[in-house]
């Protein structure tokens, strides 16, 4: 598979994640919130993956287009990239899983704006950017120091889904004897119930 196959395959993946969400927030009832986690993190996800293919694919190409022109539409999308990010990650840390659960109306609402913004962008991308690699160099795809960390925030965004967040656990499955302390319990793990100690091993009888 060449490099500018991969990112069409990617990008119908991207279209697939944005589908996947729109299709969740079309619902006037808010969804379980683990599956809305894990549909907004795959969605951020392949968004992030998919930034740095054009980085290394697309804008790198195009960069070195003998057409000015084409160099400056190659520029300008890259730009536009950095901002519609920004606004996506915005967005994220603005809607975490509480705020979406306390007001998924607005949520809803809001989500659907952000998905209308990211299909104009794909439209655009095929109509007016995409085009060009036809007639861009062939360049292997090399990390460059035009590259983005995109993937920066992306231990932030699953914290502020609530991908990591585990179910709480009835106090009594947990508490230890009163003659014992537990140990404190480490961020993003379950606490571990103190055992009591194994049975001593039987004693032998005594000789008369």
């Amino acid at each position: 598979m060449t490099p500018v196959e991969r990112l069409f395959l990617d990008q119908k993946s991207l279209q697939s994640a944005i589908e996947a969400l729109h299709a969740i927030c079309t619902s006037p009832e808010p969804p379980l919130r683990e599956s809305l986690a894990q549909i907004r993190w795959t969605f951020a996800r392949t968004l992030m993956r998919h930034l740095q293919l054009k980085d290394r694919v697309v804008y790198a190409r195009l960069r070195n287009h003998p057409d000015p022109l084409v160099q400056a539409t190659g520029e300008r999308f890259r730009r536009e990239a950095f901002e519609l990010y920004a606004r996506f990650e915005q967005h994220s840390e603005r809607w975490t899983a509480d705020a979406v659960a306390a007001d998924w109306q607005t949520y809803r609402a809001m989500a659907a704006q952000m998905i209308r913004m990211l299909n104009d962008r794909v439209a655009r991308e095929e109509a007016e950017l995409l085009p060009h690699l036809d007639s861009a160099p062939d360049l292997p795809v090399l990390r460059t120091e035009q590259d983005h960390n995109w993937a920066a925030a992306g231990w932030k965004m699953r914290a502020w889904f609530g991908v990591d967040r585990e179910e709480a656990i009835p106090p009594a499955a947990i508490s230890p004897p009163s003659e014992a302390r537990a140990a404190p319990a480490r961020r993003g793990l379950r606490p571990r119930p103190v055992l009591p100690p194994p049975p001593s091993p039987p004693r032998s009888p005594r000789r008369v």
